[in-house]
C-alpha cells in the first residue's frame, strides 16, 4: 500500500509539472505572438520612414538638395611629414633611419619647441614648426 501510494504522488506531481509547464509555455508562446506582431508592424513603420522618396522630400523642406555645382581641388603630391635630419622621411612606417641623437632635436623642431637657429640646424624643417616654410 505505501508503495502505491508513492508511486500515485510521484505520478500526481509529475503531472502537475507537465500541466503547469503546458500552461507556461501557452502563455509565452501568446507573448511571442503578440511581440512578433509590434515587430512587424515597427518593421513596416521603419521602411515607411526610411523610404527614399520620403527622405528626399524631407531634406528639401528642410534646405538640403543636390549640389548645385562640383567642386574638384587638386592636391599636388607633397610628403606627408618633414624631412628627417638624415634625409629619411619621418615617418615611423617608412624607411629611413634617424639617428638616436637627432631624433630629440628634430621633435623639438617638428613641435615648434626650438628656436630659429636649432630648426633651421635640423635640416629642411620650416622655421616656427607648423607654420611652413
Amino acid at each position: 500500500m505505501v508503495l502505491f501510494s508513492l508511486a500515485s504522488v510521484l505520478y500526481l506531481s509529475q503531472a502537475s509539472y507537465v500541466t503547469s509547464m503546458s500552461y507556461r509555455i501557452a502563455v509565452l508562446d501568446k507573448e511571442l505572438q503578440t511581440l512578433q506582431g509590434i515587430k512587424a508592424r515597427r518593421m513596416q513603420e521603419f521602411a515607411e520612414v526610411t523610404a527614399p522618396a520620403r527622405l528626399d522630400a524631407r531634406a528639401i523642406a528642410l534646405g538640403y538638395g543636390p549640389p548645385r555645382q562640383t567642386v574638384y581641388v587638386n592636391i599636388g603630391a607633397a610628403p606627408a611629414g618633414p624631412v628627417a635630419p638624415d634625409g629619411g622621411s619621418g615617418n615611423p612606417g617608412q624607411a629611413g633611419p634617424v639617428r638616436d641623437a637627432d631624433i630629440w632635436t628634430w621633435l623639438r623642431a617638428w613641435f615648434g619647441m626650438e628656436s630659429a637657429a636649432v630648426t633651421n640646424s635640423v635640416g629642411s624643417l620650416p622655421v616656427g614648426g607648423w607654420g611652413g616654410p
